[in-house]
């Protein structure tokens, strides 16, 4: 039996029974909205949880060394080249340390975008009747924050490429 038959024996549904129908499919969207959210964001949380205690330890562990090599750096050593690379290794770690910043700021930016999207598709997909379409609350990094963290780790080994330079240096030229 489709609908057409079914209201020719019964008759057409009163407005209770559609204000029930009404407040039943709100529940289920509510309820679609509630499980994908949860579903699908813990992956994506989980994967976010990793790179952020990455970051997090990345970037102490070279403001560690930006400490240490500040300290170093009252030697009073007179042969340019030396310098320069202990210079460079300093504004290289400063470098990372900035870009890598960013880069977790980015995911106060990133949950911040994603809860707006959601409810923004929560509130529409309950004016309209219908469940919630998840292609629109992902979303995707932006790139600049994607560019800004290889450049943190390229700036972090050149560093690590004039500490040892410098280090090789300092032991040919005491």
């Amino acid at each position: 039996m489709n609908f057409k038959e079914i209201s020719e024996v019964f008759g057409q549904p009163d407005e209770e029974f559609t204000k029930n129908v009404k407040n039943l499919a709100n529940e289920q969207i509510l309820k679609s909205v509630e499980d994908a959210y949860r579903s699908d964001v813990d992956l994506h949380q989980r994967e976010r949880e990793m790179l952020l205690k990455w970051l997090r330890w990345v970037v102490s562990s070279e403001g560690m060394l930006f400490g240490i090599l500040v300290t170093l750096g009252s030697s009073s050593n007179k042969i340019l080249c030396i310098r320069i690379c202990f210079a460079l290794a300093i504004c290289s770690v400063a470098m990372s340390i900035l870009c890598l910043g960013v880069c977790l700021y980015s995911e106060l930016h990133y949950l911040r975008k994603q809860r707006s999207r959601l409810e923004k598709e929560t509130r529409t997909a309950i004016a309209e009747y219908r469940s919630v379409d998840y292609h629109k609350i992902v979303v995707h990094p932006e790139k600049i924050f994607g560019t800004l963290e290889k450049a943190g780790y390229i700036c972090l080994a050149f560093a690590l490429i004039s500490l040892c330079v410098y280090a090789v240096l300092q032991v040919i030229f005491p």
